[in-house]
């Protein structure tokens, strides 16, 4: 009895497939970005903004804000 050519070719796909690498199982690691790998690529941080930089911030935008509506009243 003669395998049909489909056959043949079919088997010889499937076994092309099996062999290469991304059909084989391959344990990469836990990978990904967390925190932690994260804050050691980026270093420490060297300054924190304080309370009172924070609030000087927001009223200079307030004022800046008020000033934008006075000029276009």
């Amino acid at each position: 009895m003669a395998c049909s050519p489909h056959l043949v070719l079919l088997v010889t796909i499937l076994m092309t497939l099996a062999g290469t690498q991304e059909s084989a199982p391959v344990y990469r690691g836990r990978g990904g970005w967390t925190l932690n790998s994260a804050g050691y690529l980026l270093g420490p941080v060297l300054h924190l903004p304080s309370k009172v930089e924070q609030g000087r911030k927001r009223d200079s935008a307030l004022e800046i804000l008020d000033l934008w509506k006075a000029i276009g009243e």
